[in-house]
This record gives structure tokens, C-alpha cells and sequence, in this order.
């Protein structure tokens, strides 16, 4: 199986401030009012600042063993991400796929996130989103 994960922070507060707060450099950020394609006169504009970061791709079955991983980037933090001022949304995205052969592919996509993983998680205030999928093997 393949994870990735990202945390993603939503609101009014400055990137540049949460970046100083949470103490870990972000791999993406926008800013509200942005255009979401420079240069294109038509593109969308930003409702909100955005902050996330994401973690290196795994291939391990053990999802829980890769949360843990990943909040660890997090252990220093003795607050909850989502309770700073301007913070409307904190979600950490779990993206699961698994190469299968062309005559299995539907099968299910299986997974345990532990107890100790869902604490951590709810100490710093993160939500959870996951998408799973088989990717099929040529």
C-alpha cells in the first residue's frame, strides 16, 4: 500500500504566523484574495489563507504506524492547532492506494488507525479526511 499525508490549515490567520507557531516550514501556502493561477485573468481568487504540510510517501500497510510517523513532526506543540486565533479548519488528508492486477481490482482497501494515532490527532486539533483507491497494474 501507498500513504500520504498532509495537514492543512484553513482561516483568517497569516501563514507566515502559523509557520513561526507550529515551527515546521510549510510546503504549500496561499493567501486570501490570491489569484489560484497567476497570470490568467479568469482564475479563481482565494477565500482563505491556507498553510499545509505534507509528509514523505510511504509503501506500508500499517496506516496507524505512518500517522504516528507523521503527528510526530507535531510532538512539540503542547496546544491544539485549531484553537489559534483565525484558524477556521485543521485537517490532516490520508491518501491510501494499492497497485492491483486488472481482474482484482474493487477489492477493498483495509486499514486500522490505533487509539493512541486518534488522541494525538485530537491533542492538536486535527480533523481527518481519507480517500482510499486501487491503482491498476499495467
Amino acid at each position: 500500500m501507498h500513504v500520504r499525508i498532509s495537514a492543512r490549515v484553513l482561516g483568517e490567520m497569516s501563514p507566515d504566523y502559523l509557520t513561526d507557531v507550529i515551527g515546521l516550514s510549510p510546503h504549500d501556502v496561499s493567501r486570501k484574495g490570491e489569484k489560484r493561477m497567476p497570470g490568467r485573468e479568469d482564475s479563481a481568487i482565494y477565500r482563505n489563507n491556507s498553510w499545509s504540510y505534507e509528509g514523505r510517501p510511504y509503501d506500508c500497510s500499517d496506516v496507524s504506524l505512518v500517522l504516528r510517523e507523521f503527528l510526530g513532526e507535531f510532538r512539540h506543540l503542547d496546544f491544539s492547532i485549531a484553537e489559534i486565533n483565525g484558524v477556521t479548519w485543521c485537517c490532516l488528508d490520508v491518501l491510501i492506494s494499492r497497485d492491483v492486477d486488472v481482474d482484482r481490482d474493487g477489492q477493498i482497501v483495509g486499514f486500522e488507525i490505533a487509539n493512541d494515532v486518534l488522541r494525538d490527532m485530537y491533542r492538536l486539533g486535527f480533523s481527518l479526511q481519507i480517500a482510499a483507491r486501487n491503482d491498476l497494474s499495467s
